[in-house]
């Protein structure tokens, strides 16, 4: 709960040099933005080892995804 920084290490950085890295990646759900904000309420910083918190393969989840990751507290 303390945390103010959280890293994912997926493992799916072992593709970026292929073309699934661009079209195969995972992303994050939109929920989990709202779940680390009760859970980690200092988190300011999430980082991925795949390129986006958007799945490619989901994109409507993934603009939901960054819409809820990018929103403000109080916004």
């Amino acid at each position: 709960p303390e945390a103010d920084l959280l890293l994912i290490r997926s493992g799916f950085e072992k593709y970026r040099s292929s073309p699934e890295y661009h079209t195969a990646n995972p992303g994050l759900h939109s929920r989990l933005a709202d779940f680390l904000r009760k859970k980690c309420p200092r988190l300011r910083t999430i980082g991925v080892d795949f390129i986006s918190v958007s799945s490619f393969q989901n994109r409507e989840e993934g603009r939901v995804s960054h819409r809820m990751f990018l929103k403000r507290e109080n916004g």
